[in-house]
């Protein structure tokens, strides 16, 4: 998967997907919204009006499991669709939280869904879009299963530079760098074992720790770990 950009406008994403007279029509519908980090987007059960593109930012997509605890299902960024799958249903199967600030574009569900009737293109980048969603869903949820803790902590890290790149300024350095706790919520881990796993691929010089942030030093060797991505 490209790293996402750090910014990427409902218009560019769009451009050769819809019509000139689907980008009028969207104008006179769509709604701009800014949120602060920690600041939650969508809540799992409330009714579904519509869905939401992220302008720029970074996003956790989460849903509540039996036991009230919220996991995370996905991470989204820039360019990427939020709330999507639940076109059909009447309430969000999931909650959606801001990582950073972050700027997402509101669309009303019934303009949604008539773009994509409308506008063949666009019908076929949003099955594209799901389908890879549904792929590196999967293979997160099997491998999180099955590999052993320090795998999966370096898959997550091979993800997180998979969905948001490496920062321009710092080389190697992640561009954006998960809590500890939501690390170990992804792994379905605890706190404790991911600061272990973490000192142990610094130990083996995959990468180094500098405070909250993570710098890859041989990308290629935690791959090997990974299995896959």
């Amino acid at each position: 998967m490209p790293a996402k950009r750090e910014s990427l406008s409902l218009e560019k994403v769009l451009e050769n997907k819809i019509s000139d007279e689907w980008f009028i029509i969207l104008k006179n519908f769509i709604t701009v919204n800014k949120y602060k980090k920690g600041e939650v987007i969508i809540t799992q059960g409330e009714p579904v009006k519509g869905f939401f593109f992220i302008n720029y930012g970074k996003v956790k997509v989460v849903s509540s499991i039996d036991d009230g605890k919220d996991r995370i299902l996905r991470l989204s960024a820039s360019g990427d669709l939020v709330g999507h799958r639940a076109i059909h249903a009447e309430t969000f199967p999931i909650s959606a939280i801001a990582l950073t600030d972050a700027e997402l574009t509101f669309i009303p569900v019934e303009i949604f869904v008539k773009m994509i009737r409308n506008n063949p293109d666009f019908a076929l980048f949003l099955i594209d879009f799901i389908a890879t969603e549904l792929r590196v869903s999967e293979y997160l949820m099997k491998n999180m299963i099955h590999q052993e803790i320090i795998n999966r902590i370096a898959i997550i890290i091979c993800f997180l530079i998979d969905s948001f790149g490496y920062d321009l300024n710092n080389k190697g350095q992640l561009n954006f760098t998960l809590p500890r706790s939501d690390i170990a919520n992804m792994a379905g881990t605890t706190y404790e074992s991911v600061i272990r796993s973490l000192a142990k691929l610094e130990e083996m010089k995959l990468i180094k720790l500098e405070r909250k942030n993570i710098v890859i030093l041989k990308e290629s060797a935690l791959r090997n770990l990974t299995g896959r991505i």
